[in-house]
């Protein structure tokens, strides 16, 4: 099993079964990670599919508000809380709430879209 980086960053991987990385984008991602990002990418009205996570500033490419960045970390948290194998995604140890919002946090402070 191998693992291929987010954007250009080591803050988490994505696991994948094959021993190449994946062609496509969206293509061999975990479901937890295509839901994250999929949920991230409807609150800006941006298509999933039409943007190149493999670029190392896809997060610049749209722009959301404080409160929507908020309501989003809550969203996250809420789901690493509900869901181990997301929150296996992320390397998370606990399942407290704390920590999964902490998890949330540090998600968007490296992979959420620039606020304005």
């Amino acid at each position: 099993m191998g693992s291929v980086r987010v954007g250009n960053r080591l803050a988490f991987y994505v696991r994948y079964g094959g021993a190449t990385p994946p062609q496509s984008t969206m293509e061999n991602m975990t479901e937890e990670l295509k839901t994250i990002l999929n949920e991230m990418c409807l609150r800006v009205n941006a298509n999933p599919e039409e943007i190149d996570f493999k670029s190392k500033d896809w997060y610049l490419k749209h722009t959301w508000t404080i409160k929507e960045q908020d309501d989003f970390i809550k969203w996250l948290a809420d789901f690493l809380y509900t869901n181990k194998k997301a929150r296996k995604l992320f390397n998370m140890f606990s399942s407290s709430k704390k920590s999964c919002n902490h998890g949330a946090m540090f998600f968007v402070s490296d992979y959420g879209w620039k606020t304005i």
